[in-house]
Protein backbone atom coordinates (compact mmCIF):
# COMPACT_ATOMS: atom_id res chain seq x y z
CA UNK A 1 0.00 0.00 0.00
CA UNK A 2 1.08 3.40 -0.66
CA UNK A 3 2.51 5.56 1.93
CA UNK A 4 -0.46 6.17 3.84
CA UNK A 5 -1.78 3.09 4.08
CA UNK A 6 1.75 2.19 4.33
CA UNK A 7 2.43 4.64 7.25
CA UNK A 8 -1.82 1.55 7.22
CA UNK A 9 1.30 -0.57 5.97
CA UNK A 10 3.47 3.35 5.99
CA UNK A 11 -0.21 4.76 6.89
CA UNK A 12 -4.42 1.42 4.01
CA UNK A 13 -4.30 3.02 8.88
CA UNK A 14 -5.48 5.22 6.80
CA UNK A 15 -6.23 2.29 4.17
CA UNK A 16 -5.70 5.37 6.71
CA UNK A 17 -6.57 3.70 4.94
CA UNK A 18 -12.17 6.38 2.98
CA UNK A 19 -13.45 8.24 -0.09
CA UNK A 20 -17.81 8.95 -0.08
CA UNK A 21 -19.14 11.38 -2.64
CA UNK A 22 -21.91 14.11 -0.85
CA UNK A 23 -24.32 11.58 -2.02
CA UNK A 24 -22.99 8.24 -0.22
CA UNK A 25 -20.75 9.25 2.84
CA UNK A 26 -22.40 7.90 5.49
CA UNK A 27 -21.90 8.79 9.82
CA UNK A 28 -22.26 5.23 10.70
CA UNK A 29 -23.85 4.88 14.12
CA UNK A 30 -25.32 1.80 12.41
CA UNK A 31 -24.33 -0.90 9.77
CA UNK A 32 -21.30 -0.23 7.65
CA UNK A 33 -22.03 -2.82 4.48
CA UNK A 34 -19.22 -2.70 2.29
CA UNK A 35 -21.34 -3.08 -1.48
CA UNK A 36 -18.73 -5.72 -3.69
CA UNK A 37 -21.29 -7.71 -5.31
CA UNK A 38 -20.29 -6.58 -8.79
CA UNK A 39 -16.55 -7.86 -8.82
CA UNK A 40 -15.11 -7.71 -12.10
CA UNK A 41 -15.14 -11.13 -13.84
CA UNK A 42 -16.41 -12.06 -10.48
CA UNK A 43 -17.94 -15.44 -11.69
CA UNK A 44 -15.10 -16.59 -12.98
CA UNK A 45 -13.99 -17.00 -9.23
CA UNK A 46 -16.69 -18.61 -7.56
CA UNK A 47 -15.20 -22.25 -7.24
CA UNK A 48 -11.98 -20.05 -5.96
CA UNK A 49 -13.13 -18.13 -3.18
CA UNK A 50 -15.06 -18.93 -0.42
CA UNK A 51 -14.53 -16.14 2.27
CA UNK A 52 -13.49 -12.64 2.16
CA UNK A 53 -11.93 -10.83 5.03
CA UNK A 54 -11.33 -7.26 6.26
CA UNK A 55 -7.66 -6.91 7.72
CA UNK A 56 -6.51 -4.39 9.71
CA UNK A 57 -3.18 -3.30 11.49
CA UNK A 58 -1.03 -5.73 8.98
CA UNK A 59 2.31 -6.44 9.41
CA UNK A 60 4.83 -8.03 7.05
CA UNK A 61 7.72 -10.02 8.75
CA UNK A 62 10.48 -12.55 8.39
CA UNK A 63 11.90 -14.77 10.58
CA UNK A 64 15.64 -14.77 11.35
CA UNK A 65 16.34 -17.75 8.46
CA UNK A 66 13.99 -15.20 5.84
CA UNK A 67 10.31 -16.89 6.53
CA UNK A 68 7.69 -14.29 5.18
CA UNK A 69 4.50 -13.95 6.68
CA UNK A 70 1.83 -11.60 7.69
CA UNK A 71 -0.34 -10.50 11.21
CA UNK A 72 -3.45 -8.85 11.40
CA UNK A 73 -6.83 -8.70 13.03
CA UNK A 74 -9.69 -9.93 11.13
CA UNK A 75 -12.65 -7.24 11.41
CA UNK A 76 -15.41 -8.57 9.60
CA UNK A 77 -15.83 -11.55 6.72
CA UNK A 78 -18.27 -11.94 3.89
CA UNK A 79 -19.10 -15.32 1.96
CA UNK A 80 -18.05 -14.61 -1.82
CA UNK A 81 -21.12 -16.07 -3.70
CA UNK A 82 -22.53 -15.16 -7.48
CA UNK A 83 -19.49 -12.83 -7.87
CA UNK A 84 -19.01 -10.65 -5.30
CA UNK A 85 -19.67 -10.27 -1.93
CA UNK A 86 -21.49 -8.07 1.18
CA UNK A 87 -19.58 -7.13 3.89
CA UNK A 88 -20.99 -5.98 7.21
CA UNK A 89 -18.60 -4.11 9.10
CA UNK A 90 -18.79 -3.55 12.78
CA UNK A 91 -20.83 -0.72 14.31
CA UNK A 92 -18.53 -0.13 17.20
CA UNK A 93 -14.47 -1.21 16.90
CA UNK A 94 -12.61 -2.22 20.23
CA UNK A 95 -10.83 0.33 21.62
CA UNK A 96 -7.47 -1.81 21.38
CA UNK A 97 -7.82 -2.11 17.86
CA UNK A 98 -7.60 2.00 17.18
CA UNK A 99 -4.36 3.94 16.81
CA UNK A 100 -3.82 7.58 16.66
CA UNK A 101 -4.36 9.77 13.93
CA UNK A 102 -1.42 10.56 13.83
CA UNK A 103 -0.07 7.72 12.93
CA UNK A 104 -0.99 8.13 9.70
CA UNK A 105 2.02 10.45 8.73
CA UNK A 106 5.44 10.44 8.67
CA UNK A 107 6.85 9.54 11.84
CA UNK A 108 3.44 9.55 13.79
CA UNK A 109 3.68 13.42 13.71
CA UNK A 110 1.39 16.51 12.14
CA UNK A 111 3.64 17.98 9.43
CA UNK A 112 4.05 21.54 9.17
CA UNK A 113 1.05 22.68 6.58
CA UNK A 114 -1.53 19.85 7.55
CA UNK A 115 -4.66 20.90 9.81
CA UNK A 116 -5.97 17.95 12.06
CA UNK A 117 -9.37 19.56 13.30
CA UNK A 118 -9.09 16.91 16.54
CA UNK A 119 -5.74 15.43 16.74
CA UNK A 120 -7.58 13.01 19.88
CA UNK A 121 -8.68 11.19 17.18
CA UNK A 122 -8.26 7.57 17.20
CA UNK A 123 -8.86 5.44 13.73
CA UNK A 124 -8.54 2.06 12.32
CA UNK A 125 -8.16 1.89 8.25
CA UNK A 126 -8.69 -1.71 6.57
CA UNK A 127 -5.43 -2.79 4.93
CA UNK A 128 -6.79 -5.43 2.66
CA UNK A 129 -9.94 -7.30 1.93
CA UNK A 130 -8.35 -10.82 1.24
CA UNK A 131 -9.83 -13.80 -0.17
CA UNK A 132 -9.44 -17.39 0.97
CA UNK A 133 -10.46 -20.62 -0.15
CA UNK A 134 -10.48 -23.02 2.07
CA UNK A 135 -8.98 -21.31 4.80
CA UNK A 136 -5.53 -20.53 1.93
CA UNK A 137 -5.19 -16.85 1.43
CA UNK A 138 -5.18 -16.91 -2.42
CA UNK A 139 -5.63 -12.75 -3.33
CA UNK A 140 -7.24 -9.43 -2.28
CA UNK A 141 -9.63 -7.42 -3.82
CA UNK A 142 -9.84 -3.49 -4.68
CA UNK A 143 -12.03 -0.90 -5.37
CA UNK A 144 -10.46 1.24 -7.82
CA UNK A 145 -9.09 2.02 -11.19
CA UNK A 146 -5.79 2.89 -13.04
CA UNK A 147 -5.86 6.55 -14.70
CA UNK A 148 -2.94 5.93 -16.44
CA UNK A 149 0.67 4.34 -16.30
CA UNK A 150 2.00 6.65 -13.58
CA UNK A 151 -1.86 7.47 -11.47
CA UNK A 152 -4.11 5.19 -9.87
CA UNK A 153 -6.56 6.05 -7.57
CA UNK A 154 -8.22 3.80 -4.60
CA UNK A 155 -11.01 3.65 -2.09
CA UNK A 156 -10.41 2.69 1.18
CA UNK A 157 -12.41 1.98 4.73
CA UNK A 158 -11.69 4.04 7.83
CA UNK A 159 -13.15 3.65 11.39
CA UNK A 160 -13.00 6.85 13.47
CA UNK A 161 -14.06 7.02 17.30
CA UNK A 162 -14.67 11.19 16.69
CA UNK A 163 -15.80 13.65 13.83
CA UNK A 164 -12.25 14.55 12.75
CA UNK A 165 -11.04 16.30 9.06
CA UNK A 166 -7.64 16.65 7.55
CA UNK A 167 -6.22 19.73 5.27
CA UNK A 168 -2.95 21.10 3.92
CA UNK A 169 -0.30 19.71 2.48
CA UNK A 170 3.33 18.83 2.97
CA UNK A 171 6.29 17.16 1.12
CA UNK A 172 10.00 15.93 2.00
CA UNK A 173 13.01 14.20 -0.07
CA UNK A 174 13.80 10.75 0.90
CA UNK A 175 17.05 9.71 2.40
CA UNK A 176 18.13 7.33 0.00
CA UNK A 177 19.98 7.31 -2.73
CA UNK A 178 16.73 8.04 -5.12
CA UNK A 179 16.18 11.37 -3.63
CA UNK A 180 12.47 10.62 -4.64
CA UNK A 181 10.40 13.26 -3.40
CA UNK A 182 7.20 12.85 -1.73
CA UNK A 183 3.96 15.19 -1.81
CA UNK A 184 0.89 14.67 0.38
CA UNK A 185 -2.64 16.49 0.05
CA UNK A 186 -5.39 16.41 2.12
CA UNK A 187 -9.07 17.52 1.90
CA UNK A 188 -11.16 15.68 3.65
CA UNK A 189 -12.95 14.31 6.87
CA UNK A 190 -14.40 11.58 8.73
CA UNK A 191 -17.24 11.39 10.60
CA UNK A 192 -18.07 8.83 14.21
CA UNK A 193 -18.07 5.52 12.62
CA UNK A 194 -16.96 3.83 9.39
CA UNK A 195 -16.00 6.15 6.31
CA UNK A 196 -14.97 6.07 2.43
CA UNK A 197 -12.26 8.09 1.68
CA UNK A 198 -10.55 8.13 -2.37
CA UNK A 199 -6.96 8.14 -2.30
CA UNK A 200 -4.91 9.23 -5.75
CA UNK A 201 -1.64 8.19 -6.09
CA UNK A 202 0.72 8.84 -8.94
CA UNK A 203 4.47 9.05 -9.95
CA UNK A 204 6.88 10.84 -12.35
CA UNK A 205 10.07 9.05 -13.06
CA UNK A 206 10.84 12.56 -14.74
CA UNK A 207 10.53 14.70 -11.47
CA UNK A 208 11.21 11.50 -9.29
CA UNK A 209 8.13 13.01 -7.61
CA UNK A 210 5.65 10.34 -5.45
CA UNK A 211 2.49 12.00 -5.01
CA UNK A 212 -0.97 11.21 -3.17
CA UNK A 213 -4.03 12.87 -2.26
CA UNK A 214 -6.86 12.65 -0.33
CA UNK A 215 -10.18 13.97 -0.79
CA UNK A 216 -13.93 13.13 -0.09
CA UNK A 217 -14.82 12.95 -3.92
CA UNK A 218 -15.69 9.69 -5.09
CA UNK A 219 -14.74 10.06 -9.12
CA UNK A 220 -16.17 7.67 -11.91
CA UNK A 221 -15.65 4.74 -13.22
CA UNK A 222 -14.74 2.88 -10.01
CA UNK A 223 -14.28 -1.09 -10.26
CA UNK A 224 -13.92 -3.90 -8.19
CA UNK A 225 -11.13 -5.97 -9.00
CA UNK A 226 -9.88 -9.16 -7.79
CA UNK A 227 -5.52 -9.97 -8.49
CA UNK A 228 -4.31 -13.67 -6.88
CA UNK A 229 -1.43 -13.57 -4.75
CA UNK A 230 1.78 -13.59 -6.18
CA UNK A 231 3.74 -16.85 -4.93
CA UNK A 232 7.08 -15.66 -6.64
Amino acid sequence: MKELLTAVCICACFALAGCSSDDDSTSTSQDFIIDARNVENGNAYNSQIDIVKAAANYEEHHTPDGVFYETYDVIATANYVNGGFMMTLPVKVDDHLLTSITSAFRNETIPDGVNVSNPNAKILGINFLFAFKSGNQIGRFEYGYDIDDSHSTFVWYVYADRDVSITGSYSYIADDPSSTKYSYSYNFSLKKGWNEHCTTYGYSEEDKESTTSLSNTKPSGLKWSFGFMNNG
